[in-house]
């Protein structure tokens, strides 16, 4: 979904709080999809009492990962981070 689509479902304010959040690796490397060759990191916030989530989509190309990796670096802040889709859940 949009970030719009998001924003009217959860709010603006709780849209940006997941935007703000660190993101981490959800481990899903998405072979045999549109996004072949990358992997998954997300991060989410909390928008009501029922624990429903805003969460936030990016990816990061396999081979940009892997020769950090290859190059001991560990600073994926180093990596140019744009947000790809939002979901609730």
């Amino acid at each position: 979904m949009t970030r719009e689509e998001a924003i009217k479902i959860a709010g603006l304010e709780y849209v940006e709080q997941a935007e703000k959040e660190n993101c981490e690796c959800t481990c899903r490397v998405t072979e045999g999809t549109e996004w072949q060759g990358y992997t998954e990191f997300s991060a989410c916030s909390d928008y009501n009492e029922n624990m429903d989530r805003v969460v936030v989509y990016y990816y990061q190309p396999n081979e940009v990962l892997n020769q950090m990796q290859e190059d001991g670096n560990t600073d994926l802040g180093s990596l140019d981070w744009v947000i790809d889709h939002y979901d609730i859940v």
